[in-house]
């Protein structure tokens, strides 16, 4: 009987043994890179759930309508505003060529739109391409003063009331401008325009400073008070 229990404890002892090795401990490494499988599956399943959730929502989503006053984004139509010789009038997202001001005229405010000229209808040598001009709306964007060119069907001549930087001694770029109301009420007759661009250097290797300018009576483009 004490042989038989010795062989028992034997064989139970070897078993565990056994058992124990098989169930070894796991490195460093290896549980680093089964954290990161259960971590990269559980973002997954986060970013599913985000996307059906953000789909659900797109798909209830309406027009937003742009400013102006009952004016709907599916019935925008394009319309020609000015142009200019080459690209140089935009640069960036933090240039300003569109002013705005609600406050005065209809359909939502006024607008300008201020720009480089195109010296192939307005006139001048190369360097004059960087003489400003600007095109104004007071009724919300629906109908524009674009100067002296001739608006649809034809869209010819130069576009652009100005030039409002008149001195000119340095090409200009890249023109920024305000609204404001030297009256500050709505009407349409006290809006001026302040304006600021960079200039070039007179071998133009360089900038050279700035430009800047106002426009008191935005309807004649005139008088016009300007600084190089």
């Amino acid at each position: 009987m004490r042989k038989l229990l010795t062989l028992v404890l034997t064989v139970f002892a070897v078993t565990s043994l056994t058992a124990q090795s098989a169930s070894r401990v796991m490195t460093k490494q290896e549980a680093a890179a089964q954290f990161k499988e259960t971590h990269k599956v559980s973002m997954q399943q986060q970013h599913n759930a985000e996307f059906t959730q953000n789909a659900s929502r797109t798909s209830t989503t309406t027009n937003t309508p742009p400013v102006g006053t009952g004016i709907n984004s599916n019935s925008v139509n394009a319309i020609k505003i000015g142009e200019a010789s080459n690209a140089f009038t935009y640069l960036i997202l933090e240039t300003n060529q569109l002013a705005t001001y609600p406050g005065a005229g209809t359909g939502g405010g006024s607008l300008a739109f201020i720009y480089r000229q195109n010296i192939n209808q307005c006139g001048g040598m190369v360097l004059d391409n960087g003489r400003y001009r600007y095109s104004i709306s007071t009724d919300g964007g629906a109908t524009w003063d674009v100067g002296a060119a001739t608006v649809p069907p034809t869209f010819s001549g130069c576009f652009g009331k100005g030039t409002i930087n008149p001195t000119y001694t340095r090409a200009s770029r890249y023109p920024n401008a305000t609204l404001f109301s030297r009256s500050n009420s709505s009407d349409t007759d006290s809006l001026g325009i302040v304006y600021v661009g960079p200039v070039l250097q007179t071998s133009g290797s360089g900038w050279d400073g700035l430009v800047r300018g106002t426009v008191v009576d935005v309807t004649s483009a005139t008088p016009v008070v300007t600084q190089e």
